[in-house]
């Protein structure tokens, strides 16, 4: 019983030691730094619906393919690359039409529908091509949605914003306690977010537009980049 207890103290001994041995922990200033950056979108994306109409399914396709042809071709013509373009969905259904008399329906011909998504990155291409369209014939426009084609430097450079402001806020509260600021101990990176401005709705029908009517300006708004950090500071 004697060796065992000997042994536990020779055990905890070193341990003991070595806490002894530990400086204590330096008082530290802890600050959130926040920033916010403002960037010109540098891409806008554009949905396009294509729509036809035929009793016949096989020509109503037909249609939409034609009409979705000379869509592309009009896209190209503005700089728009194959990569910029994606079809979200293209389908072809019966329509129905019911007739009270019977009390049935029956199919009376069939819709062809293609939507495809178009990306610009250039933005002074992105009202005459919806002026274009819309003239040529497209039944519907979707909502244009503006972006930063890479976000990645807009995010660092706001980092730095907010590591500069994180650095301020400890400056200015270390010399209002009179005491002086350290090396930096520890930085936690907080929240990030991309805010695009609200997506423009571009609804129209190619019968309301006249043939002179000039391409609209199309302002797409600032989009804002936020971020927070928290840094700790030793004190002197």
């Amino acid at each position: 019983m004697k060796n065992l207890i000997a042994a536990v103290v020779i055990l905890l001994s070193p341990v003991g030691a070595i806490a002894q041995q530990m400086p204590p922990m330096p008082p530290t200033i802890t600050v959130q730094g926040e920033a916010l950056s403002k960037y010109a979108p540098t891409q806008a994306v554009l949905p396009v619906t294509v729509q036809t109409h035929d009793p016949v399914l096989k020509t109503a396709k037909q249609k939409n393919d034609e009409k979705v042809t000379a869509l592309l071709a009009l896209a190209a013509k503005y700089g728009v690359g194959k990569e910029q373009m994606r079809t979200a969905y293209t389908t072809v259904q019966p329509e129905q039409e019911y007739n009270p008399q019977t009390g049935k329906s029956r199919v009376k011909g069939y819709q062809a529908l293609t939507n495809i998504e178009f990306t610009f990155w250039k933005m002074d291409q992105v009202a005459p091509f919806m002026d274009e369209v819309v003239k040529s014939g497209i039944d519907t426009v979707g909502s244009l949605q503006f972006s930063l084609k890479d976000d990645q430097a807009a995010r660092e450079e706001t980092m730095l914003k907010a590591l500069q402001n994180a650095s301020k806020k400890a400056k200015a509260m270390a010399t209002t306690l009179g005491v002086t600021l350290g090396r930096v101990v520890q930085v936690t990176e907080g929240g990030s977010a991309i805010q695009p401005p609200r997506p423009m709705m571009m609804m129209a029908k190619a019968a309301m537009m006249e043939s002179d009517m000039a391409a609209p300006e199309l302002p797409g708004g600032l989009i804002e980049v936020r971020q927070t950090v928290s840094a700790s500071f030793e004190i002197k």
